[in-house]
């Protein structure tokens, strides 16, 4: 049986008037009166029985009634829900992340006011390191990756763009000597402890800060491997080391630390989006679309 029978017949049980019902429902007369019979042989009972000029619903049609107007009721929420599904508005987006983009405000800032447009989306934040996010893609355990570039090894079907770009300065101890200076130089460092993020070789940070190293020439007097960026800012602010960050970390304020430029150093470090080529779930996408209008990046672009 389908919907179109069940509105027919509450309107006919609305109106109780078989003339009346079908200029309600823009029909002619004999034809309602045809399905009325139709639905009657489908359930196997008397709908209406006759009252004068009038019908009556039997016992079986107020049973009937009930059911079938619960039966449109949630045909009407699915199809809402339909709806809000295919426009993103609900469903699930899971996003890994490096711990340094918590430092960026315009990513938390579009993080935020999506999930503030679209309160029914079920938003999943898991943290992991550049290589963790390429193979949770690759198994489909996650939909978007925001990680430090470079990212080898991303499969085909998976599109890399940057989000972000930012030169690298120099966090010390707020109370040592360097900190005095305005700006730095990597000679300045040659008998420091370098905090040195614990990436995989050859991606995220650590390769970014690695390669700047050797271009120059410089090998640190003892280097520490850390794993996450408040551990090293804390660690910094401790004086057990110092640190080459993105400048985004200027955003984690500390009255034990100080930031300096890094001058004769050109290196950037880029903040990558990663996520499938021709996205089909709507609520990935509209995060994406989100993300894409925050980007610092396509912001320069356009300029």
């Amino acid at each position: 049986m389908d919907f179109r029978q069940f509105r027919y017949f509450i309107v006919t049980a609305e109106e109780l008037h078989v003339a009346r019902a079908a200029e309600r429902l823009g029909i002619a007369q004999p034809a309602l009166s045809q399905m009325i019979r139709g639905i009657e042989e489908r359930v196997g009972a008397r709908l209406f029985h006759r009252a004068h000029r009038r019908i009556e619903l039997t016992a079986a049609g107020v049973a009937f009634l009930a059911e079938a107007r619960l039966a449109l009721e949630h045909a009407e929420m699915a199809a809402k829900a339909a709806q809000r599904a295919s426009r993103g508005e609900t469903g699930r987006v899971r996003i890994g992340y490096v711990s340094s983009a918590l430092l960026e405000e315009t990513f938390l800032n579009a993080l935020a006011l999506y999930q503030q447009k679209n309160p029914d989306v079920v938003v999943d934040l898991v943290l992991r390191n550049t290589v963790g996010h390429i193979a949770a893609m690759r198994s489909e355990d996650q939909d978007v990756a925001v990680t430090r570039g470079p990212a080898p090894g991303v499969p085909d079907g998976f599109d890399v763009r940057p989000f972000s770009r930012w030169p690298l300065v120099v966090a010390v101890p707020a109370r040592h000597p360097l900190a005095e200076r305005r700006t730095l130089s990597l000679d300045d460092l040659q008998d420091e402890t370098l905090l040195m993020p614990d990436d995989p070789p050859g991606s995220g940070l650590a390769h970014t800060v690695a390669q700047t190293l050797a271009q120059h020439g410089f090998l640190p007097h003892r280097v520490i491997r850390v794993t996450e960026v408040t551990a090293w800012v804390g660690l910094v602010g401790a004086g057990l080391g110092v640190a080459l960050l993105p400048a985004s970390a200027r955003a984690l304020q500390m009255n034990s630390v100080s930031y300096r430029p890094l001058k004769g150093v050109q290196a950037q470090s880029e903040l990558l989006v990663i996520s499938r080529r021709g996205e089909t779930a709507p609520a990935v996408r509209a995060f994406l679309e989100r993300l894409w209008k925050a980007a610092p990046v396509a912001k320069a672009d356009a300029r």
